[in-house]
């Protein structure tokens, strides 16, 4: 009697990368990528390659060995490629697709972003105090750079 499959829930990293492609992911998150690629044993020789994995990622809403295989038959078929229809390389698909979904949900749960795009910081704006300061320094007749280093400590 065949174990039951175990099915990954991936709905939470699907909606991180919606609208995010593998160009524009972080580089923390491609150096994982690329890592659990690379230093997995069981894929042995021949890798699977990254384009693959991230679009099976990106749009699958949970990892099963069907979902896996109709997604990267999807994917070889919009480029043109032929897709491997083994039983072995669906589970080895299925397996690595879902280390990495895992270790995606692990960098959102410890707050890093998915987009290679810096988070936007709002600037804090100058009290009147430091306004008044700053013209007091001006009207004085001080030099342009010690303006510019008092605006700077003025963090």
């Amino acid at each position: 009697m065949a174990k039951k499959e175990k099915i990954h829930d991936n709905k939470i990293v699907q909606e991180a990368l919606k609208s995010i492609t593998l160009t524009s992911l972080s580089t923390e998150a491609r150096d994982v990528m690329r890592n659990l690629i690379q230093e997995s044993n069981f894929l042995g020789k021949n890798r699977v390659p990254e384009k693959d994995v991230y679009y099976i990622v990106k749009n699958a809403p949970e990892i099963s060995e069907t979902m896996v295989a109709e997604h990267l038959k999807l994917y070889r078929q919009i480029n043109g490629q032929n897709y491997p229809s083994s039983k072995s390389a669906i589970e080895k698909y299925k397996r690595i697709c879902t280390l990495i979904s895992q270790a995606f949900e692990q960098l959102l749960n410890d707050g890093s972003t998915m987009n290679g795009l810096k988070k936007y910081v709002k600037k804090k704006p100058l009290t009147a105090e430091q306004v008044l300061e700053i013209k007091d320094l001006l009207d004085s007749g001080i030099d342009a750079q010690a303006v510019i280093d008092l605006v700077a400590k003025m963090k």
